[in-house]
């Protein structure tokens, strides 16, 4: 067999290998650069990477903020919505949560405490005192806080609020042969709803423009004296929106909407709302209740939100309520009651002869054997029924035989320190001019009359406060509504 002779390579000249050279090093360039923006591209991943997780982060936590304010304002609310009002019982036009059940430790640690140093007079050693301010509140929300042996005004722990003691009877009218002695039955009404329209003696209703294209979850129709309410809840956002309508036989006029003062828009993300309205056709409330309770009361032609009424507690969950008004005008009484089986209702709201709901007692723990469909008998009386029995509740107002007190145990939170100052900053009193006092005290024995301004206690060297309100009494129908001390403001230094 035969090989080839293996060539030499060839042999480079002094150019070819210049040349050469200089393709390699351009290489060798081109190979670095090329690594360099490798490194800069993974660089710019990881940076990328670490931007995506921080904001992750930042949302997670933006979530967790909000749903902590949520669970604190559902805790704070529990208490009730309230209406600020000043020192002359005139509305401040504000709706605030109640503090819940904070006790005075807990509300003023919330709150800001600050300290100022004082020099001394000149004259004096030079010394110098700290003064310690701080803030507190009494909302009423349980009896900690209250010198239950000395109060006698009543506390409605659901209402979260102090009133006279209120006068009733409640006795059995008969037995019934049928369930709820027949007050369940539904009688005809000539509204009815079906496939999400609304038909009135089986002729269908346009719709108002500004519900086209919502997603309906409910009507409710309330007859008032010659005309009805037209509740409509439909969800936007996660909340329950509520709009009223008041029907006369022909056509829907907006009574509550996006657009009109008195707006019905949850805000705990609970469904299974609906509206219910009672009264007569110039004078009637419309309330609506799922979770939570937002009402307002129509007084021909005004508005005043009742929200603050129907707390949590108050709603308990939720139920359908029945709207009743006794009485008209300046002397109207309202009941609430409930037309679900199991969940008894009877709550009053009263007007003290003003153009405004003035305050509320909730009277469901009476109903002990699951009374529930209230029907007005006659003035301040109500037909209540259970499973097998009929009851009368008479409404007898309020026992106005005596004054009444309301005094509080120490409010303040400071040990070894004796208190300065002490003012009223706000409170919620629904009473008539001239009926109440509120007086500050150091050791609940000597008394100084609040009047919107600070209370000097620094003589006594104390290092306790105490508030107290006496009442006096009216008609049988009156009585004030104390709904809680919102804001106490005062200062303190080291005792001597």
């Amino acid at each position: 067999m035969l090989f080839k002779k293996a060539k030499k390579p060839k042999k480079l000249n002094k150019l070819e290998k210049l040349e050469r050279q200089e393709r390699l090093r351009k290489l060798r360039q081109f190979e670095k650069l090329k690594n360099k923006k490798i490194n800069f591209n993974f660089y710019i991943i990881i940076l990328f990477l670490a931007l995506i997780v921080i904001a992750l982060l930042s949302v997670m936590n933006i979530f967790s903020v909000v749903a902590l304010k949520n669970q604190t304002e559902t805790l704070l609310n529990s208490a009730g919505v309230i209406n600020h009002l000043n020192k002359n019982g005139n509305s401040i036009a504000e709706n605030l949560p109640a503090t819940g059940t904070a006790s005075t430790t807990e509300v003023s640690n919330a709150a800001a405490t600050t300290t100022t140093a004082t020099t001394s007079p000149t004259g004096t050693t030079g010394t110098v005192s700290q003064i310690y301010s701080n803030v507190t509140a009494e909302p009423f929300f349980e009896t900690h806080l209250i010198d239950t042996a000395k109060t006698t005004m009543r506390l409605d722990k659901n209402v979260n609020a102090l009133t006279f003691e209120p006068v009733y009877s409640l006795t059995v009218a008969k037995d019934c042969s049928d369930e709820y002695c027949g007050a369940l039955k539904k009688s005809d009404s000539p509204l009815t709803e079906a496939g999400g329209q609304i038909y009135y003696k089986g002729n269908q209703l346009s719709l108002p423009q500004e519900l086209a294209g919502k997603k309906i979850l409910n009507f409710t129709f309330s007859q008032l004296s010659s005309k009805w309410v037209v509740g409509v809840i439909f969800n936007d956002g996660g909340q329950e929106v509520g709009y009223a309508y008041l029907f006369d036989g022909q056509k829907l006029s907006p009574l509550i909407n996006d657009q009109t003062g008195p707006k019905i828009r949850t805000q705990y993300g609970h469904d299974g709302g609906g509206i219910s309205a009672g009264g007569s056709d110039n004078q009637f409330i419309v309330l609506y209740v799922g979770y939570e309770g937002i009402g307002y009361l129509y007084n021909n032609g005004s508005w005043q939100d009742i929200s603050t009424y129907f707390g949590l507690r108050v709603i308990a969950g939720g139920f359908t309520p029945q709207i009743i008004l006794s009485g008209s005008g300046k002397n109207a009484t309202w009941y609430v009651c409930s037309n679900e089986a199991n969940k008894a209702r009877l709550v009053k709201l009263w007007q003290n002869s003003t153009d405004n709901i003035q305050g509320a007692v909730d009277l469901s723990s009476i109903l002990t054997d699951g009374q529930l469909g209230c029907r007005l008998k006659s003035n301040k009386e109500l037909n209540i029924y259970s499973q097998k029995k009929a009851y009368v509740f008479k409404d007898k107002g309020f026992d106005t035989s005596k004054s009444y007190l309301y005094e509080s145990l120490n409010l303040s939170d400071y040990v070894g320190k004796a208190i300065q100052t002490v003012r009223l900053s706000s409170y919620i009193i629904n009473a008539r001019p001239n009926s109440y006092t509120l007086s500050i005290s150091a050791d609940g024995t000597n008394w100084q009359t609040d009047k919107g301004c600070d209370v000097d206690l620094s003589a006594a060297n104390s290092e306790t406060f105490y508030v107290k309100g006496d009442f006096k009494p009216g008609e049988a129908s009156y009585s004030p509504w104390f709904g809680g001390i919102k804001l106490i403001s005062y200062t303190a230094k080291d005792k001597k």
